[in-house]
């Protein structure tokens, strides 16, 4: 049998490789929101060679940066998580832009949006995984 802490830690790897998904799911409706705004076709051409990439380098991250933040989040448990998992995103997307140089350094906080749906992007698919393995125990 699994123990709690285990099966949390299982829940957050496979949010890690399917929160990826979600992410980009965001970004295209982002994309075709703001093309209907702007009056623009909407024509999508997406390299599958540069998704993969991006797929792979967005894995890498919320393995290596979103588990263990997801594990400090949990362990905190203070306010609503949705919040707290998109403002650790925005928290994470600040120290990558200092780590690139103060030189570009961007203030504005529609830059740090995407950091933001990193994270609630996770959150979505870690609340919707807990909630398919508590229908499993449960028997439904």
């Amino acid at each position: 049998m699994v123990g709690r802490f285990e099966l949390r830690f299982l829940l957050m790897i496979a949010s890690s490789f399917i929160a990826p998904f979600v992410l980009f799911f965001f970004f295209y409706l982002y994309n075709v929101t703001s093309r209907l705004m702007e009056g623009y076709n909407l024509h999508f051409t997406t390299d599958p060679a540069l998704s993969v990439l991006l797929y792979m380098l967005a894995i890498l991250f919320f393995v290596f940066i979103g588990i263990p933040i997801s594990l400090i989040i949990e362990r905190m448990n203070k306010g609503t998580r949705w919040i707290n998992y998109s403002l650790a995103g925005i928290f994470i997307g600040l120290i990558i832009s200092i780590f690139n140089g103060i030189e570009g350094f961007d203030v504005s906080l529609v830059s740090y949006l995407p950091w933001a749906y990193a994270g609630f992007s996770f959150y979505i698919v870690l609340v919707a995984l807990e909630k398919l393995t508590l229908k499993l125990r449960n028997g439904e």
